[in-house]
C-alpha cells in the first residue's frame, strides 16, 4: 500500500512500519502502530484529567446499558 509523503509524513509513519487495519461503519481506518506502545501511552496520558475518564465511564455505561435493554 502506498501512502503520500505528505500523510507519512504528518502521522511519523516509518518505511516499513507496521499499520493497525480496522473496519468501522464500512470504511476502512487505518491507525499508524506506535513503536513502543507503553512510551505512546504514557504520552497520551499525560494529556487526559481524572474528570474525563470518569465522565467517558459513565457516558459508555449509560450506552450499554441501553443497548443491552
Amino acid at each position: 500500500m502506498i501512502i503520500p509523503k505528505k500523510l507519512r509524513e504528518e502521522f511519523n509513519i516509518k518505511v516499513g512500519g507496521k499499520i493497525l487495519v480496522k473496519k468501522v461503519d464500512g470504511k476502512i481506518l487505518l491507525i499508524p502502530k506506535p513503536e513502543d506502545p507503553v512510551e505512546y501511552l504514557l504520552k497520551i496520558a499525560q494529556n487526559v484529567r481524572l474528570g474525563d475518564i470518569r465522565s467517558e465511564v459513565k457516558e459508555f455505561r449509560r450506552d450499554m446499558k441501553r443497548d443491552l435493554s
